[in-house]
C-alpha cells in the first residue's frame, strides 16, 4: 500500500482552512461507486481531481469532501488529511467527530494486488 499525498494527486488547495476534528469517534466508510472500477491506476489521481472539482464545484464544499480515499490498486489518496474535519458524513456532528474514507474493493471490483508498483502484498485476491 502506498500513501499519495495531495501535492502528488494535484490537489487544488482549500478554499478556506479545515476546521478541525473534535473527537476522533471512528471512521465513516462511503461508497464510491465506480469511480474508479475499470480504470488503469495512471487515471486515478484524474478522478481524485475530478472529485474534488465536484465537491468543490458542485457542492459548494471547501474541499474535497473525504478525509482519505482508497482506489482499487490499493493506494491511499489523502483527501482533508489527518485532524481535519470533513464534509461527506451527512450532518455536522458526524462530520465533527468521524473520518470519512471511500475504499474502493467492492465486489464488483475487487481489489487488484500487485499491478502497480510498489506493492508488497502478498495476499491473493478475495472471492466473492
Amino acid at each position: 500500500m502506498r500513501f499519495v499525498t495531495r501535492a502528488e494527486w494535484g490537489a487544488r488547495p482549500p478554499k478556506n482552512g479545515h476546521p478541525e476534528i473534535a473527537t476522533n469517534k471512528g471512521v465513516k466508510i462511503h461508497y464510491f461507486g465506480s469511480l474508479f472500477v475499470g480504470v488503469e491506476h495512471g487515471q486515478c489521481p484524474r478522478k481524485m481531481r475530478e472529485t474534488q472539482s465536484e465537491h468543490m464545484d458542485g457542492n459548494g464544499w471547501a474541499d474535497i469532501g473525504y478525509s482519505l480515499a482508497v482506489c482499487q490498486h490499493g493506494y491511499v489518496y489523502e483527501g482533508r488529511g489527518k485532524n481535519a474535519q470533513n464534509s461527506a458524513n451527512g450532518n455536522p456532528d458526524l462530520n465533527r467527530d468521524h473520518y470519512a474514507v471511500p475504499p474502493n474493493n467492492s465486489p464488483a471490483s475487487p481489489p487488484h494486488h500487485c499491478a502497480a508498483p510498489p506493492c508488497t502484498s502478498t495476499s491473493a485476491p478475495r472471492s466473492t
